[in-house]
């Protein structure tokens, strides 16, 4: 009994023995040139230089060998090899014989870094002698954006057990997923609030299209990010980032120009540019990292011409946007001459600065569309109480004469398409009991400067001592002559006898009705265009009972 529990420690303390890995992380060789012997055993790189893995800065080579000669594993069966995010492409040998790779090494599309795990084969390891693991390395330069901007290997580099090696390979990517996606998720949710409330507040404020068009922009570039994130956490090609990814901020960046036009109040670039400047870097999208410069270029050129339009007013939003742009060209930018940080290392995670850029500049856009619609709300219910008021005292001017005779009822009808509008009705007693005038008119026109126009006509005629009305248009007209600003006021006034005899002129305005029928009046110019202008009369009789009706305007109410 006591010589069983010997073997079975022994053999209990070999097979321990024989699963210790082996770490390959530290010095490996860099092959001078990109040449096959560098796989081969036998090759002497006694004079190659050397570099560490895992790397801190991935190589910028656009094709090398890394190999490594370490003792042979004492154990010869269900061995794998282990290699982190050394590069997209490459092909993987032991002992010069290709043992696996990414399976892409040379092709223009390439699949997204993964920390992979490769078998070892047993025929490749012989007891004693020495194992050389080599790397052939091809640098696609494949260009992620802010996915892999700063993104570093971390391992694993091993060979040991083939459990094991799935072991460290899944961690390694887990740890990868958290460096890359937990702080775009945390990014994506605070773009996705921003952009939320830009909504809600179109939805209140729907003649504001800015708030729309860059609650689209943020949409689209946080649409876009999840397709990168999905592209990251599957290892999928980067034919399908360069197929959704880029197209969908292309069209993000179009909304931005769009909301930037509006809230720097430019004139808008015509479609056929925009389409332009659209297809262009949708081609572009499909080659280069450069696909957003066409869309910066225009909106450098609104930062220009909003600052010499009014530099004080657009300050606010030019300086967050172009340190944004500015975010974004530097992302582009070779590693060794970039001017801000790739990345910022916090709890354990990488932060990408040009999404951080982005955040602050989302930010910095809904606070200034919040202020700048705060301001406008003001300014609106300032001019709302000052339409208010002037409606109120022009309500009070147009009066006139309530109850102007005993034989006849005045019933005006006023109501202005507007707080204040540029119609004017008024009455205008005789001297001979039961005759009175009654005036009408519309000035051309809306708003508060018709209103105060109506106020000068309606001053005039009570200042002045006419009763018939040709004398009564002819001195309105002398008061309008050179105060209307370019614009004129058409008038008819009617006097009316108590037996029912009427007189009527017209100054281009519309003619009265007496039973339904239009009553043939002679035409004059409106008041405030000729100098001088004198208005005929027209003689009528209103039968008994009968009503007469005098338009304000040819549409709307009378």
């Amino acid at each position: 009994m006591r010589i069983v529990r010997t073997f079975a420690l022994v053999f209990m303390l070999a097979a321990t023995a024989a699963a210790q890995p082996v770490n390959l992380a530290g010095s490996w060789k860099i092959s001078p040139n990109d040449s096959p012997k560098a796989a081969r055993p036998e090759t002497d790189d006694a004079g190659w230089r050397t570099v560490k893995l895992p790397q801190r800065t991935p190589r910028t080579d656009s094709s090398y060998w890394l190999r490594r000669t370490v003792p042979a594993p004492d154990s010869a069966s269900d061995l794998a090899v282990t290699v982190g995010l050394l590069s997209e492409s490459y092909d993987l040998y032991a002992n010069g014989v290709r043992i696996g790779g990414t399976g892409d090494l040379g092709q223009r599309d390439v699949h997204f870094f993964q920390p992979r795990v490769f078998r070892l084969p047993a025929e490749l390891l012989q007891p004693a002698k020495p194992l050389t693991i080599a790397l052939h390395i091809w640098n696609t330069n494949a260009q992620w954006g802010s996915l892999t901007t700063g993104l570093q290997d971390h391992g694993p580099y091993w060979i040991t057990t083939a459990e094991h090696a799935r072991a460290e390979v899944d961690a390694a990517r887990l740890g990868l997923r958290l460096d890359l996606i937990m702080p775009a998720w945390i990014a994506l949710a605070v773009q996705a609030g921003f952009g939320l409330c830009l909504l809600i507040l179109w939805f209140s404020e729907k003649e504001r299209r800015e708030l729309l068009w860059f609650a689209a922009y943020l949409a689209l570039t946080g649409l876009g990010s999840l397709l990168g994130l999905w592209v990251a956490f599957t290892g999928a090609s980067s034919f399908w980032y360069r197929l959704g990814f880029r197209p969908v901020f292309v069209l993000g960046f179009l909304f931005l120009v769009l909301a930037a036009t509006l809230f720097l109040r430019l004139r808008a670039f015509p479609a056929p540019l925009l389409a332009a400047v659209t297809l262009l870097s949708l081609a572009i999208a499909f080659s280069t990292v450069y696909y957003l410069y066409p869309a910066l270029a225009l909106l450098a050129w609104q930062c220009v011409q909003a600052l010499r339009s009014s530099p004080r007013r657009n300050l606010p939003f030019v300086v967050p946007l172009s340190i944004y742009a500015a975010g974004i060209v530097n992302n582009t930018l070779p590693r060794n001459v970039r001017v801000l940080p790739a990345t910022i290392d916090a709890a354990g995670m990488s932060l990408s600065v040009t999404n951080l850029i982005q955040l602050l500049f989302a930010g910095a856009m809904l606070i200034l569309m919040l202020r700048r619609l705060t301001a406008d709300r003001r300014e609106k219910l300032r001019m709302a109480s000052e339409f208010e008021a002037a409606r109120t005292i022009q309500q009070l001017l147009l009066s006139g004469v309530e109850e102007p005779s005993k034989d006849y009822i005045v019933k005006p009808v006023y109501r202005p398409a507007q707080e204040v509008g540029g119609d004017l009705f008024y009455v205008l007693p005789a001297q001979e009991v039961g005759a009175f005038a009654l005036v009408v008119a519309d000035v051309s026109g809306k708003g508060l400067k018709a209103a105060l126009q109506v106020s000068l006509i309606v001053g005039a005629l009570r200042e002045t001592h006419e009763r018939h009305p040709g004398p009564i248009l002819t001195a309105l007209n002398n008061v309008a002559m050179g105060q209307t600003g370019g614009g004129f006021i058409t008038c008819c006034c009617m006097r009316v006898e108590p037996d029912g005899r009427a007189t009527l002129a017209n100054a281009g305005h519309i003619s009265p009705y007496c039973q339904g029928r239009e009553v043939e009046v002679e035409g004059s110019l409106p008041l405030g265009i000729l100098a001088g202008a004198t208005y005929d009369e027209t003689a009528f009789t209103i039968p008994p009972g009968a009503q007469v009706t005098l338009p304000f305007r040819w549409r709307g109410r009378s």
